[in-house]
């Protein structure tokens, strides 16, 4: 037996004073070019071949392996870390050890697993080797899961909603629901909203200038952005309970209470990113913000100077941002004069009809 715990992230409810402040002027966006963003760019081909053709890709870096999620086919691609091809996970159809599609995965940075979660019920278990180990079912999650976070050695976060998000905390040794929190705000999460720094958890709500470390169940205060006129004030909100339903009514939800919110974190030791959309004169605008944890410089972007398209999607790992790109984007993002040697030489051989290539961009600020 448990409890839906209401989250309540009301920055309003949390004392800023005791948190570490960092101050960022959103109006200094501007466009920017690749190179003043990134300091190298790397590129890794992925091996192709008649067996492993992909269509679009969600990428994942996990043990020094690429895992890139695609939905032609439903299924899982494993290369490593040079891109060669090792395995596919195609498993789909209604049997005991299938699933019927794939909504995520994840893997965990303290047991050699891989995680697939379908849209409903099902969570499955592999073995690094693309190997099958259990299905469990998530009888407790009631709603679409759309993603998982590893929390510690025992405990899964599933996210799970549309635009009401609830986390369930999920023991694999008990089999069994610690607990659940729902934000109080609709939009408030998602599994974009959720970030790991090492051996630590970070939560940043979409709306609010507070992000919280996840310790144990409790979403604890960890530090604050103060982003001036981009602030929201959630105090009219604080009793908020309707439930949104429709694309229509969350667009009106957005334009009357807010000045911003975060559609992506990414974060390391040395830096944090982030993107978000700004109330600019009544219009939404998007804003990349990239900032050194250090020395609190930062560029605020609105966009790249070439075709370069910077994706949520996008993995984020070692101060490396892990792209997966098209052929046909990557030629037409003019992006050859920043690779090295060995990466140029790796552009010229690769073919329109290839699979994706994966673009490895280091932050510099």
């Amino acid at each position: 037996m448990w409890v839906v715990v209401l989250l309540w992230g009301c920055q309003n409810k949390v004392k800023k004073s005791n948190l570490e402040m960092i101050p960022v002027d959103m109006d200094r966006a501007r466009e920017v070019g690749v190179s003043d963003v990134f300091s190298e760019i790397e590129l890794v081909p992925l091996e192709t071949s008649e067996n492993n053709l992909m269509g679009s890709v969600y990428p994942m870096v996990y043990r020094n392996r690429y895992f890139m999620r695609h939905n032609q086919p439903e299924g899982v691609s494993c290369f490593d870390s040079s891109g060669h091809f090792l395995y596919r996970i195609d498993q789909q159809g209604r049997g005991e050890n299938e699933y019927r599609g794939i909504n995520g995965m994840a893997g965990n940075p303290y047991l050699p697993v891989l995680y697939l979660n379908e849209s409903l019920d099902y969570l499955h278990l592999f073995e690094l080797s693309g190997h099958f180990r259990e299905k469990i079912r998530l009888d407790a999650v009631r709603e679409i899961i759309h993603g998982i976070v590893s929390l510690n050695r025992d405990t899964l976060i599933v996210i799970s909603g549309r635009y009401n998000y609830t986390y369930t905390f999920y023991s694999l040794s008990e089999r069994c629901v610690i607990t659940q929190k729902r934000d109080h705000l609709p939009l408030a999460g998602s599994p974009s909203h959720f970030f790991r720094v090492e051996d630590q958890v970070f939560y940043a709500p979409a709306f609010e200038s507070v992000v919280y470390e996840v310790r144990d169940t409790a979403f604890v205060p960890a530090f604050c952005f103060d982003f001036g006129k981009y602030n929201n004030d959630l105090s009219a909100l604080a009793d908020f309970d309707r439930v949104i339903v429709d694309d229509r009514e969350m667009e009106d939800f957005l334009n009357r209470n807010f000045n911003s919110f975060i559609n992506k974190m990414w974060g390391s030791r040395d830096y944090l990113c982030l993107m978000m959309s700004c109330k600019v004169k009544g219009d939404w605008e998007n804003r990349f913000l990239f900032l050194d944890r250090n020395t609190r410089e930062y560029i605020v972007a609105t966009d790249f100077i070439e075709s370069f398209p910077f994706s949520p999607f996008g993995d984020f790992v070692d101060d490396r941002f892990i792209f997966p790109f098209t052929p046909m984007e990557l030629k037409e993002g003019n992006l050859s004069d920043l690779f090295d040697e060995q990466s140029k030489a790796a552009y010229q051989k690769i073919k329109l009809d290839d699979n994706p290539v994966i673009l490895k961009a280091r932050l510099k600020i």
